[in-house]
């Protein structure tokens, strides 16, 4: 159904402004549960999006410490003079 303009809405008598708006009421519903969907699936992996980054980079910052005290990082490390 086509949305109608303003004009055209106020020149509708009572009833089927009603209808219309029945109408339009109806045709937005699976609009409203596609959005629906879509925020409680959003929240859900926002969840999983938050765990799975304070995972990595524990993983990361971990690996950056073992990587830093590896015998060759320690060789040519500024302080050693050997840069």
């Amino acid at each position: 159904m086509k949305k109608l303009a303003d004009l055209e809405y106020l020149r509708l008598n009572t009833f089927q402004r009603l209808w219309y708006n029945i109408v339009l009421f109806v045709l937005g519903i699976p609009g409203w549960l596609a959005s629906l969907v879509k925020a409680v699936g959003n929240g859900i992996a926002g969840a999983f999006r938050g765990i799975r980054n304070e995972l990595t980079d524990e993983w990361k910052s971990a690996a950056c410490r073992k990587a830093k005290n590896t015998p060759f990082s320690r060789m040519r490390s500024p302080a050693h003079g050997l840069a």
